[in-house]
């Protein structure tokens, strides 16, 4: 079952990247069913049995996903139709919504119905790209395990000479470069943050790097964290800058 996370959720996410927070809010997950999208007015079922269900048990699947690993089943309906739904939502008291899921077509839940939802059908991923595999692997284990993601300490915009992937493959020039700090970032809004400083590197004093992508490092939790491709070719005594607000970084699906 694909959907998409929350812009809360995505909010969430970037205040402890750029470090507006030192922690993900931990709590239990509970799946609830709406009738529309929850983000947009869709509101929760009020079924006269109708209860959320907790949660519990979650399992990685590689890096970037963690999926149910225990059935979810809802009461039965007994004494009235609980009438439609079609979103299955994730969320808890701290967090909010967490993750919502658009079902194939609505589905009434009429007297003697018992909606579940199997083992593995729920699935909380990162699309490829972006965000490395290291970094979402400990956001979903935070949010659904509660495991200690640790503290930034410090956010470094930095330079590679080569194509950037998920997985960590560093190339940093050489030469006049040195990584640069970027301390200053705006409140996340709609899962969306842009750098609230300036940034610029010395320009190469001999040669010329290669194809060089940006990523974002923050000490702490001792990888970088996002990529992006921003120059084909830097020649001698070309400047790089990063102007206010020129970095935008999106949590994808919020």
């Amino acid at each position: 079952m694909s959907g998409r996370m929350s812009t809360n959720a995505g909010n969430y996410i970037l205040d402890l990247l750029v470090m507006q927070t030192d922690s993900l809010p931990y709590g239990t997950v509970y799946c609830a069913l709406y009738n529309g999208n929850p983000e947009d007015g869709g509101t929760e079922c009020t079924g006269t049995e109708y209860q959320r269900v907790v949660c519990s048990l979650w399992e990685m699947d590689g890096k970037r996903a963690i999926k149910n690993n225990s059935s979810i089943i809802f009461q039965e309906v007994e004494t009235e139709d609980w009438g439609s739904i079609d979103h299955i939502v994730l969320l808890n008291e701290e967090f909010g919504i967490i993750a919502y899921y658009e079902l194939d077509s609505p589905v009434e839940l009429t007297e003697g119905m018992k909606f579940s939802i199997a083992i593995g059908d729920i699935e909380v991923s990162f699309e490829s790209g972006g965000i490395i595999d290291g970094m979402t692997e400990n956001i979903l284990k935070a949010i659904f395990l509660g495991t200690d993601i640790g503290e930034a300490t410090d956010i470094e915009i930095c330079l590679n000479e080569s194509a950037m992937s998920d997985e960590v493959s560093l190339n940093e020039p050489e030469d006049t470069y040195e990584r640069q700090s970027c301390p200053l970032w705006s409140e996340p809004e709609n899962g969306q943050t842009k750098n609230q400083y300036a940034v610029s590197f010395p320009a190469p004093e001999s040669g010329s790097w290669g194809i060089v992508s940006g990523f974002i490092n923050t000490l702490g939790f001792n990888h970088y964290i996002v990529y992006g491709t921003c120059y084909e070719t830097v020649s001698i005594g070309e400047v790089i800058q990063f102007l206010n607000e020129s970095i935008t970084v999106t949590v994808d699906g919020s």
